[in-house]
């Protein structure tokens, strides 16, 4: 299964990181504030899209502050894309 990589500015998170801070991904998305679109699949939460770096910037914050950790929970991805282009974020074998 994979995520779409929404926007220009997106984070997408491991599904079994946000398990280790918070059992109902609901509540966690109310936890760090965020309450816009977002993608979901079986391994991932694709957060966006965010508008602007510092955006995404406030949310990696509150990320750390909920105890998840860059690159190992979740990675920023900041992307210029036309419309009619699609990108997909899917687990590593």
């Amino acid at each position: 299964m994979s995520v779409s990589v929404l926007g220009e500015f997106c984070i997408v998170v491991r599904k079994c990181s946000v398990q280790k801070v918070c059992r109902d991904e609901r509540k966690f998305l109310r936890k760090i504030g965020y309450v816009d679109t977002f993608e979901e699949d079986l391994d991932f939460l694709s957060l966006g899209p965010l508008f602007g770096g510092e955006a995404m910037a406030e949310f990696e914050q509150r990320l750390g502050d909920v105890g998840l950790e860059f690159w190992e929970d979740y990675h920023c991805l900041a992307i210029t894309h036309p419309d009619w282009l699609v990108l997909k974020a899917t687990v590593a074998d």
